[in-house]
């Protein structure tokens, strides 16, 4: 396979990891082609696909690769992510069952299936807890008014308006909290649907980029990504460096 040395558009992140003794930095097993605004890319291309990563983190718990792929032929493909996948090896030997895990790549269309239903919940909790406001607000006016007709005395007035007070500001923490999530899940939403890497048919000469995450297992030392497009399998393999802040 050639090598591909042009990259068209990439996010610009960090591919370290640190913990509380070490930093965690992956790199690329294989030569390097080219930097890109400081950042190693690895790259692979035929006569059918054209496709290129670089490492990014951003996330605990996951690597965020940028993954970007072109049709190089007459023939349309399918690039889809939940045909990449990656493995974790001890040795290196990723055809080593005994030494090597596999982990699933994320789905986009998955998480943003969830994201959707969790951001429907909550919607409609903040529905209710608003109209639970109301119908308390309204029973509040009719027991004032039934409090000053029956010559309430002062002392149970002002408890029981204490008391609407205080029940009134806990009602609006709930729908502020309520509020806060539903713009954090509508942002994670769009997140998903515009930064990662999705599901898309590429005609000739097409291409498409976007980003892969896939869950961190920092007790390996190897790493590889396969992407499987074109009834082709192309391995990008990386080692985990373990640095010692010490040493910095």
């Amino acid at each position: 396979m050639k090598k591909l040395l042009l990259l068209p558009f990439i996010l610009l992140l960090t591919n370290c990891i640190a913990t509380s003794n070490y930093i965690f930095k992956l790199i690329p097993a294989e030569p390097i082609d080219e930097y890109y605004k400081g950042k190693a890319l690895v790259s692979q291309a035929n006569n059918k696909i054209s496709c290129i990563l670089n490492i990014e983190e951003r996330d605990r718990g996951t690597y965020n690769f940028f993954v970007y792929v072109r049709n190089n032929s007459n023939t349309k493909y399918l690039v889809d992510p939940t045909q990449i996948t990656a493995k974790y090896s001890d040795t290196g030997k990723f055809d080593d069952l005994n030494s090597t895990i596999s982990v699933s790549v994320y789905d986009p269309e998955h998480e943003i299936l969830k994201i959707t239903k969790n951001l429907q919940d909550k919607e409609a909790d903040l529905g209710n807890a608003k109209a639970l406001s109301c119908c308390f607000a309204g029973t509040d006016i009719v027991t004032d008014l039934a409090g000053n007709f029956s010559k309430e005395p002062y002392d149970k007035k002002q408890q029981r308006r204490a008391s609407q007070k205080e029940r009134q500001e806990m009602e609006e923490k709930q729908q502020e909290r309520l509020e806060k999530e539903i713009l954090n899940l509508k942002d994670a939403k769009l997140y998903w649907q515009n930064e990662l890497l999705r599901k898309t048919t590429l005609s000739k000469d097409q291409e498409i980029g976007g980003i892969v995450k896939i869950p961190v297992m920092l007790d390996k030392e190897f790493m590889r990504v396969t992407l499987n497009i074109a009834d082709q399998s192309f391995d990008f393999n990386f080692k985990l460096l373990k640095i010692s802040k010490s040493m910095l």
